[in-house]
């Protein structure tokens, strides 16, 4: 068991695109399938699929984008860690390469990319990095 999760995640999901993978398993919980939600509708996996459990923890089945030879994230990384939370206001999310990266961030009102965040004028714990 790790203490961060999100960052094995993180993890496995680059580790899966350096190896062509076309699917990686990644254990369950709310935070992390709702992050993988906004992935999915950002383009950067294909699918997400519940596998059923065999102990009382379940398994995501995440599809990645392969059959290119450049990885589809060219870096992910988390931002907020549990030694050094990240917040910022909507006003300072910040625009990972010019606005052709993504922030995930969680807000009191779910998760969401950093630009969807900054219309609604909200602000929230900054999660991960993906460009």
């Amino acid at each position: 068991m790790t203490s961060d999760p999100i960052g094995a995640m993180l993890t496995t999901l680059r580790n899966g695109t350096l190896r062509c993978a076309s699917h990686v398993n990644i254990p369950k919980s709310k935070l992390s399938a709702a992050i993988l939600v906004v992935l999915k509708d950002a383009g950067y996996i294909f699918e997400i699929e519940e596998l059923k459990p065999k102990d009382k923890h379940g398994l995501l089945k995440v599809g990645l984008l392969s059959g290119t030879r450049k990885p589809v994230f060219r870096e992910i990384k988390r931002l907020s860690r549990p030694g050094l939370r990240r917040y910022a206001k909507a006003t300072q999310i910040p625009t990972p390469l010019g606005g052709y990266g993504l922030i995930v961030i969680s807000t009191p009102k779910g998760v969401m990319t950093g630009e969807t965040a900054r219309a609604k004028g909200l602000g929230g714990e900054l999660l991960c990095e993906v460009s």
